[in-house]
C-alpha cells in the first residue's frame, strides 16, 4: 500500500538522520487465525512478499543502510497482547528464500522470536490451548529445526545483527536476560563470532527506564 511505501520512505530517512547503520523489517502476512495455513497459502505469501521487499532494500541501500529483515514469533503479539499468525516469516527456511531472491537484504535473527518457534514445533498438539492447535500443526508439516544452534546455522551465512532476550512456551518472548529457557551466555558468545551487533531487546514495565536492557548489556558484556 502506499502508507507501507510511506513508512518505509520516512524510515530510510529517520535512519540516515541519526547516523543507523541498518532498517529493520517483518515478512508478515497476518491473519486472525492459521486455520488456512499451508504449503500453497505459504508459497503465494512468500511470492506476494517479494515486490516490497525488494522496494525496501533498494530504499536502504540508495542511503548506504544496511536492509535486514527479522525473523518473528509463532504468535506476534504486536506488544499489544494481541493474537496475529503468519504463515510465513518465522523460519530459517523462509529468511533464506526471501534473501536469497531480495538483493542486498540480509539477517536480524531474534534469538527469543527463534526460540518461541521451535518450541511450537516441538509442542504437542494436543495439549496447546485451541487457538494454538492449527498453528502448531501448520509449524510442525513445514520445519523440522531441532534446536536453537541448529536454526543459527541455517542463517548465518546472512547474518547482519542479533536481538538478544529470552524466551519461554510458545507467547513468553522478550524475557529478561536471565529468565528463560536459554542460556543466553552461551548463544550471546556463538553470535558474537558471526554477527555485526547484538542488540537488547527485552520487554520493558517501564521503557523510559529500561532496566532489563541495562542488566542484558552487562551480562553480554561479561559473557563476551
Amino acid at each position: 500500500t502506499e502508507a507501507n511505501v510511506e513508512v518505509v520512505r520516512r524510515l530510510v530517512l529517520a535512519g540516515r538522520k541519526v547516523g543507523a547503520k541498518a532498517l529493520v523489517i517483518h515478512a508478515i502476512a497476518p491473519r486472525a487465525a492459521a486455520k488456512d495455513f499451508n504449503r500453497e497459502v505459504r508459497r503465494g505469501a512468500l511470492v506476494n512478499a517479494l515486490p516490497f521487499l525488494e522496494f525496501y532494500s533498494r530504499q536502504c541501500r540508495y542511503v548506504n543502510l544496511v536492509p535486514t529483515l527479522e525473523n518473528v514469533p509463532p504468535v506476534a503479539r504486536m506488544r499489544e497482547n494481541k493474537w496475529v499468525f503468519t504463515p510465513i516469516g518465522m523460519g530459517p527456511e523462509d529468511l533464506m528464500c526471501l534473501c536469497g531472491e531480495t538483493e542486498g537484504l540480509q539477517l536480524t535473527l531474534d534469538v527469543s522470536h527463534a526460540q518461541l518457534y521451535i518450541n511450537a514445533i516441538h509442542a504437542s498438539v494436543e495439549r496447546v490451548g485451541a487457538r494454538l492447535k492449527p498453528l502448531v500443526s501448520y509449524l510442525q508439516q513445514a520445519d523440522d529445526v531441532r534446536d536453537l544452534n541448529h536454526y543459527i546455522a541455517r542463517v548465518e551465512d546472512r547474518l547482519f545483527e542479533a536481538h538478544i532476550s529470552n524466551a519461554k512456551g510458545i507467547t513468553g518472548e522478550g524475557l529478561p536476560y536471565a529468565e528463560g529457557e536459554l542460556d543466553l551466555d552461551e548463544v550471546a558468545r556463538r553470535l558474537a563470532r558471526r554477527a555485526r551487533y547484538l542488540v537488547t531487546e527485552t520487554i520493558e514495565p517501564n521503557p523510559e527506564r529500561a532496566g532489563h536492557m541495562r542488566e542484558a548489556q552487562d551480562r553480554l558484556r561479561a559473557a563476551l
